[in-house]
């Protein structure tokens, strides 16, 4: 991945991060029907995943 597209995704994830909220991130994809029942993986762990997979602090 070019370093600049990777450097804007590290930051849009970071924001990300920070601002919602695990319960927030599991009703939005329920009312956008990503998410049709529970799962052993939250939204919020799928993003904390994915920072560190990419490095992300």
């Amino acid at each position: 991945m070019h370093l600049s597209i990777q450097s804007e995704l590290q930051l849009f994830a970071e924001e990300l991060y920070e601002h919602l909220t695990p319960s927030f991130l599991e009703n939005l994809a329920r009312e956008l029907g990503f998410v049709q029942r529970k799962r052993k993986l939250s939204g919020h762990a799928t993003i904390n995943f994915t920072k560190e997979e990419t490095g992300i602090k």
